[in-house]
């Protein structure tokens, strides 16, 4: 099968680095026509100029999770080429910017322009492909879209950057609890935070931040009010050298944050933590209980440093709970979102659209 991602991903994007690598391994072909940087209209004309250069004989087109706009030029090709188009959205904007980032009011035009977009791209689209059922749930009862025009297809992770043969002996005398990833209040990043300073007294813990994001100033000056000196920032790095700071962690952290879309959603740094075989600690939500439950990471309730702290704690003073919970991690990784298991799931589900 010939398949086009189409869009405004960038190309190493994990997502697209994940499915990629899992319909090649089953012997797809997959072009990429992506561009992130021209403006508007320039970027819809770059797009369509290459799909007709590069990937004219593709059987179907996923449209990417950043590419809500770009849907519409994706529709015509597709009525053109008379084959179906895909879209793979990874949020809604209008959920993102209401109710998440809260950057605009729920009845202001800038709102009413994000739901639009979301609408009309989920609209135009032959298929949705979404990651959890919590995800679809929302589409259908916001957008109204049809159940039977939504696919789920989990998201995985690079395993040629991330998986157990990059993890390297980190010291047991300091426990390295990671967190990485945007500051964004679907992370809940204030939360570690606040946890952080409840366990400040013990000194064979250090908490590991990489990331930015608009939350971050915000997390700073929480940090140095508390005057916590059991944290450490680092800006964004390759995912190469992410793979490494993995690696020399103790303990993965997911989200906490208390929005819907934290309910809805798992988030990329979950997957690598599994893959990598390290000890999760994340949110309890019904998108993550839909693969996760006790006896492979340790579930906490939204906003709620008390939990986050003592599930620390628990994971450092009992190494067979770390070693426990880490490989029941990687084993559902394995299960459910390797690139094998991706491989198979998506191939099928894309067979069935293009028949």
């Amino acid at each position: 099968m010939k398949i086009c991602f189409f869009g405004s991903d960038p190309l190493n994007y994990n997502r697209n680095v994940s499915w990629k690598n899992a319909l090649e391994k089953r012997g797809n072909t997959v072009s990429e026509c992506f561009d992130s940087n021209s403006n508007f209209f320039t970027k819809q004309f770059k797009l369509l100029f290459r799909f007709f250069k590069e990937s004219k004989d593709s059987d179907v087109i996923i449209v990417g999770g950043f590419s809500h706009t770009n849907v519409p030029f994706a529709y015509l090709i597709g009525k053109i080429k008379k084959i179906p188009v895909v879209f793979a959205p990874l949020y809604s904007r209008y959920d993102t910017s209401v109710f998440d980032r809260k950057l605009y009011q729920k009845n202001s035009v800038k709102a009413s322009i994000e739901k639009y977009i979301d609408y009309i791209s989920s609209y135009l689209c032959d298929y949705l492909i979404l990651d959890t059922n919590e995800v679809m749930k929302f589409y259908h009862s916001e957008f109204k879209v049809p159940y039977k025009k939504m696919k789920r297809i989990n998201i995985g992770t690079d395993e040629n950057t991330f998986s157990i043969k990059g993890i390297s002996k980190n010291n047991d005398n300091v426990f390295k609890v990671l967190y990485f990833g945007n500051f964004i209040p679907l992370h809940g990043v204030e939360h570690i935070v606040e946890a952080a300073d409840i366990i400040r007294e013990r000194r064979d813990i250090e908490f590991i931040f990489v990331g930015r994001g608009q939350e971050y100033e915000k997390i700073l000056n929480m940090v140095e009010k508390k005057k916590l000196l059991n944290i450490k920032f680092i800006d964004p790095v390759s995912p190469s050298k992410l793979s490494e700071i993995i690696g020399d962690s103790s303990i993965g952290l997911g989200i906490f944050g208390v929005t819907d879309k934290a309910k809805r959603h798992i988030p990329n740094k979950i997957f690598q933590v599994l893959a990598m075989e390290k000890p999760l600690i994340t949110v309890d939500s019904p998108a993550i209980r839909e693969y996760l439950n006790e006896n492979n990471s340790i579930l906490c309730s939204p906003g709620n440093p008390e939990e986050i702290a003592t599930a620390i704690v628990k994971l450092v003073d009992n190494v067979d709970l770390r070693k426990k919970i880490a490989g029941n991690g990687e084993k559902i990784y394995k299960r459910f979102f390797s690139t094998d298991a991706i491989g198979r799931e998506f191939e099928l589900v894309l067979k069935d659209i293009v028949k």
